[in-house]
């Protein structure tokens, strides 16, 4: 059974394009456009990694990631940040498996999946 990668993004264009590439790369892919989908499909689907922007227009990334720790069946679930502006402070990266800069390369972001699965394994 392929990984099931929640992707968070309020931008149509870009959630649709890396639902794709994540797909081409043989994950199965939940798209969440805003916060209240975005726990809604993570309470329900349970996803192997959670992937999102880290800066939307009502919740954050950070806020979306604040959630996800402090829940009991998926605060160990790994969050890799997609952002223009990466974070400064130790607290907000702490947050995120990895924090990767956009617009990023493929191979960089299936690097970042394949460590934050086999994270889940240890």
């Amino acid at each position: 059974m392929a990984p099931v990668i929640l992707l968070i993004d309020d931008d149509r264009r870009i959630r649709s394009s890396l639902g794709r590439l994540l797909r081409v790369m043989s994950y199965e892919v939940v798209e969440a456009a805003d916060w209240d989908a975005a726990l809604e499909l993570a309470a329900e689907r349970r996803p192997d990694v959670v992937v999102t922007d880290l800066h939307m227009p009502e919740h954050s990334g950070v806020d979306i990631a604040r959630l996800l720790r402090g829940h009991p069946e998926l605060g160990d679930t790994p969050i890799i940040a997609l952002t223009a502006t990466p974070p400064r402070d130790d607290e907000t990266i702490s947050l995120f498996h990895t924090v990767l800069e956009k617009p990023c390369a493929a191979d960089e972001l299936k690097r970042a999946l394949t460590e934050a699965l086999q994270s889940r394994q240890h």
